[in-house]
């Protein structure tokens, strides 16, 4: 059972809120989400008209038939283009009769068969398949665009679940520092009613539990805010009783275990765009030998067998039938030709400026494997050097409360210490969380992310 079919199941049963693991919601998401349906729509067009396309070399069946009250006419014509040399085979049969009021006067019959090659232009199969290359070439980059989708969806949905991991955390920070301060505020009034603390320290206090209080409410609702978007990248209602399970942050990070230059070897192997922009130049050297036929005169060779009959009913002209063969050859060259020049001239700009967007496309995939990788290493030693920030600010607030309890100083080092504690957990779990987001994005720049895989 797929998990948007568990979805539904518990929406239907009332379920007040459905918790989602990571890959739970990646499955959802590929299912679900717009931007994935429109991509997998466009590649069903392209599919229909790569179907459309190939039908030009199916056998081409024509029936017809007439009648009026002085003839009778029926025809069979049945054609078929061959996609190897761009011949085009034709087989006709046709009965033709004229009668009068009370009987037939005339019946005539025929058989013919024909082949048409083109000898210059429109010859191959380069020339023949053309329109269907062109129509394959333009499914597979819809299938190449719906698997980047469901790429970019997977590390949206990604981001998103660790964005509510992260508000989720960084309100129990919140959370614990508001009842620190909350403490230090009665431990303050108390000392001051027994002469240990002054009005200062209370207020100080107060203020920062007031300031406190503060950070719960935008920790909460930046909370709500990462859940609709969440609930949107899964392609949910915003108001969807949906959200990520309880998930804690991996402690240990480290920076890509692959050196850079196999990073950089695997993206230029396995990135998508890329192979699609390789693709572009040989779609537009196609391009340029087909535009190069155009410019060639139309010299086609034709070789006919027929066999035509008369005689008074179909049966008699049928016995008396006439063999015939012909060899055609037909030959035509437009004076006017600017118009195939142009399209040549541009068919051969089309080459440069695909092999120059080749060029570029793989110089953005490598700064980009470069700036993730980065990216990541960055991360690691800013997050190493955070926690050491966490232990200090620990130890800090522990000596302050500490000095203030014993009366050795105000509570200023307290409420100090505490600012510095808050300020430092909530950028570690910020750096955490940004660093499993990155490691999914070094995955998605080297073309190895699964967009059916959980990260």
């Amino acid at each position: 059972m797929t998990p948007w079919l568990l979805f539904s199941l518990a929406l239907g049963a009332g379920e007040a809120t459905l918790s989602l693991s990571l890959p739970e919601a990646i499955a959802i998401a590929q299912q679900g989400n717009l931007s994935v349906l429109a991509a997998c729509d466009a590649l069903s067009g392209a599919e229909f008209l790569e179907a459309s396309a190939r039908g030009a070399f199916l056998p081409q069946v024509t029936p017809r038939y007439s009648r009026n009250e002085n003839e009778t006419t029926m025809t069979l014509d049945v054609s078929q283009r061959l996609p190897w040399t761009g011949a085009t085979l034709q087989v006709g049969a046709s009965q033709f009769g004229r009668h009068g009021d009370a009987e037939r006067l005339a019946d005539a019959s025929s058989l013919t068969l024909s082949v048409t090659q083109p000898l210059l232009r429109g010859a191959g199969p380069t020339a023949a398949r053309f329109d269907l290359d062109n129509a394959r070439r333009a499914r597979e980059a819809r299938q190449r665009s719906l698997v980047l989708t469901r790429q970019a969806v997977a590390v949206e949905v990604v981001g998103a679940y660790y964005a509510v991991v992260k508000q989720r955390l960084t309100e129990e920070v919140a959370q614990q520092s508001l009842r620190r301060s909350q403490e230090l505020a009665r431990a303050s009034a108390a000392r001051m009613e027994v002469g240990l603390a002054s009005r200062l320290d209370v207020l100080r206090a107060e203020l920062q539990a007031a300031q406190a209080e503060s950070a719960l409410v935008a920790a909460e609702a930046a909370q709500a805010a990462a859940l609709e978007r969440f609930r949107m990248a899964l392609g949910l209602d915003p108001g969807a009783q949906v959200e990520p399970a309880a998930t804690a942050l991996p402690e240990a990070t480290a920076p890509p275990a692959e050196p850079l230059a196999e990073l950089l070897s695997i993206a230029r192997e396995r990135r998508l765009d890329l192979r699609e922009a390789r693709d572009a130049v040989r779609d537009a050297e196609r391009s340029l030998r087909v535009a190069r036929l155009d410019l060639l005169p139309q010299l086609d060779l034709t070789v006919r067998a027929s066999r035509l009959g008369a005689g008074e009913g179909f049966e008699a002209s049928f016995r008396h039938l006439d063999s015939r063969a012909e060899i055609l050859l037909a030959a035509s060259y437009p004076l006017q030709r600017r118009a195939a020049q142009a399209s040549a001239s541009l068919a051969g700009l089309g080459v440069d400026g695909a092999e120059r967007a080749v060029l570029e496309a793989e110089r953005r995939v490598e700064a980009e494997v470069r700036e993730r990788v980065r990216a990541l290493e960055t991360l690691a030693r800013n997050i190493e050097l955070q926690r050491r920030s966490v232990d200090v600010a620990q130890q800090q607030q522990r000596l302050a409360s500490l000095r203030y309890e014993r009366g050795l100083a105000s509570n200023f080092d307290v409420v100090e210490a505490e600012a510095s504690l808050v300020a430092a957990r909530t950028a570690l779990v910020s750096l955490r969380s940004d660093h499993q987001v990155a490691l999914v994005l070094l995955r998605r720049a080297t073309g190895e992310l699964d967009p059916g895989e959980a990260p």
